[in-house]
């Protein structure tokens, strides 16, 4: 590929198997183009590697790390669960989105702790972060972190250990199930196939990368799909969320929970078996639904809706750009209308139900006893 760049006349060339193509330098084409360029560079510099959050190194790409932030607050987790600590500064960001917002705790797994990483955590984050040593790819160790999930917790995985492709297949089949629906499972660093060609890409030597595990599982898993959160503060003329060294490996999962739940036949009633098959069957029919165009068009009715009455004259301006990219399946903007619509799962796990509420968490969650 060339790239001729005019400054004075603001012009942009681009020449690459597909012929030679002109821009404005002020384009959305221009800047997708450079931008992507610019990853790479920064990538073999060790761009990403030059950031800390309190004071410990966190080796993410500032963009990433910002998107990550956004959509902690905007689901409130139960649960943050990471694979890849290194010196513990992703994990202190976690913890720290905890602790602002007054709720959700962080489970930080990783091969081996270097020294003084776990210390550290400590100190700064306390008993918010849960520290588990071990392969994030073992079937053992997962079922030890399912155990630590209570009862109707909403989970968010981030993926950022071992990279290889083996590897992230392995954490994708054992963490994707702890997942729950309307939560994101968020796979780092697939974009080492388009740095492989770099100087750095080449020492790195790796063939096969997380973007070939997350090919493979969302073939085989329709409960999620590949859907990365549109930004709070956007405008429609372009798609800041390319800017990642993940871009396409957001996953939300839409589909139902993996196993269906049962109770203890010592501890039930007719009454109480119906009440835990109601919760299971509306959680995942919900879950289902929510991957339905239907569900769409209905919060896009309501954005429209909400626009047109409350909205200022730039707003509903806007609206003749976005609709025709909502049908056409360009733009979605609907993040913020379907955090409105309350999730059974959620609702159960708190107090507003009292000694009933509390009954039917025990009960749909436990385990069958013969």
């Amino acid at each position: 590929m060339n790239i001729a760049i005019d400054v004075d006349r603001e012009s942009f060339e681009v020449t690459d198997r597909e012929g030679t193509r002109q821009f404005s330098l002020f384009s959305p084409e221009a800047f997708r183009i450079l931008s992507r360029q610019w990853l790479i560079l920064g990538w073999n510099l060790h761009h990403y590697f030059s950031f800390s959050f309190m004071g410990r190194h966190l080796v993410q790409f500032p963009d990433d790390v910002l998107r990550l932030g956004e959509m902690i607050w905007r689901l409130r987790p139960d649960v943050i669960l990471e694979t890849g600590v290194y010196d513990g500064g992703s994990t202190l960001f976690w913890a720290t989105l905890c602790r602002m917002q007054g709720h959700g705790r962080v489970i930080s797994i990783d091969h081996q702790f270097r020294p003084g990483v776990r210390e550290a955590i400590q100190q700064a984050a306390g008993d918010m972060v849960t520290l588990i040593e071990g392969d994030a790819a073992s079937p053992e160790l997962a079922a030890q972190v399912g155990r630590l999930i209570r009862p109707g917790e909403r989970v968010c995985v981030h993926l950022d250990s071992d990279h290889s492709a083996k590897h992230v297949s392995a954490e994708l089949e054992l963490w994707g199930a702890l997942v729950t629906p309307g939560c994101y499972l968020v796979v780092a660093d697939s974009n080492l196939v388009d740095v492989a060609h770099t100087p750095r890409g080449r020492a790195f030597g790796m063939k096969h990368g997380p973007d070939e595990a997350v090919n493979a599982f969302v073939a085989t898993h329709p409960e999620f799909l590949r859907e990365r959160p549109r930004p709070l503060f956007a405008e429609d003329h372009y798609d800041f969320t390319e800017l990642s060294y993940c871009a396409d490996t957001w996953l939300k999962r839409v589909g139902p929970l993996p196993a269906p739940l049962s109770v203890p036949k010592a501890a039930r009633g007719d009454a109480a078996a119906q009440i835990c098959a109601w919760h299971r069957d509306f959680v995942n029919a919900l879950a289902t639904y929510r991957g339905q165009r239907a569900w769409k068009v209905m919060l896009a009715v309501r954005k429209v809706y909400d626009v047109l009455a409350r909205g200022n004259w730039k707003q509903r301006l806007s609206l003749l750009g976005w609709i025709p990219a909502f049908l056409l399946g360009r733009s979605s903007g609907l993040e913020e209308y379907e955090l409105q619509f309350p999730d059974p799962a959620a609702y159960l796990n708190t107090d507003a139900y009292g000694d009933a509420g509390s009954a039917v968490r025990k009960l749909s969650h436990a385990r069958e006893v013969n």
